[in-house]
């Protein structure tokens, strides 16, 4: 029974050290979801800050908490980003320090 024991309890310790250590499947969206994702941050930024002339964004991600993320460039030199919700409306943003003024 020891030997039996053993040889199952290190592959369930290992396992659930694993998963407890956020070893987790990679989180992946379809192209039709990555598109509207980026269209609505594009479009969020565009349309609640001034002087917006150009908004570059990258992949979609899900953060440690789950939640869904856009990280981005407005003009070529601000930082952003981003909480995207299920139905692709922005719910939060970050902004780095002299990113544009929100519109009134």
């Amino acid at each position: 029974m020891g030997k039996a024991f053993t040889k199952l309890f290190i592959p369930i310790v290992i396992l659930v050290i694993s998963v407890g250590c956020g070893m987790t499947e990679n989180d992946s969206f379809k192209d039709e979801s990555i598109l509207k994702m980026k269209k609505s941050a594009e479009e969020y930024i565009f349309n609640n800050y001034e002087g917006i002339k150009k908004v570059e964004v990258e992949e979609p991600f899900r953060n440690e908490m789950g939640a869904i993320k856009v990280e981005g460039l407005v003009n070529g030199r601000y930082k952003f980003r981003v909480t995207v919700n299920e139905d692709f409306t922005i719910s939060g943003i970050s902004k780095s320090e002299g990113f544009p003024d929100r519109k009134e």
